[in-house]
């Protein structure tokens, strides 16, 4: 519940979560605060700006350990309001599962 896949040519190349539920890295998931997400990703993670709630202070908090991989939380100023998983380039897509 609360999780959805996109497929591309039939194999799963990434999750997103919107809703109190699936949790990633143990306890981050939609509703943790923003500086929780900090704490567990450290120095590695990126910042930047969200594509349409950007004036609103909302921003990417993205993470990846390798070149295939990528960990994004769409987050405002306060909580996570949703996450993805997967691999690039879907995983960037702004326009997400349905």
């Amino acid at each position: 519940t609360g999780l959805r896949l996109m497929l591309e040519n039939g194999i799963v190349v990434r999750a997103d979560a919107d809703s109190t539920g699936p949790t990633i890295l143990g306890t981050l998931g939609v509703g943790s605060p923003v500086e929780s997400v900090v704490v567990t990703l450290g120095p590695s993670l990126q910042v930047s700006p969200h594509k349409y709630q950007w004036e609103q202070g909302w921003r990417y908090l993205s993470f990846s350990d390798d070149s295939t991989h990528r960990l994004v939380f769409e987050v405002d100023s306060h909580v996570v309001r949703s996450w993805r998983a997967g691999l690039l380039p879907a995983v960037e897509y702004v326009e997400g599962c349905s």
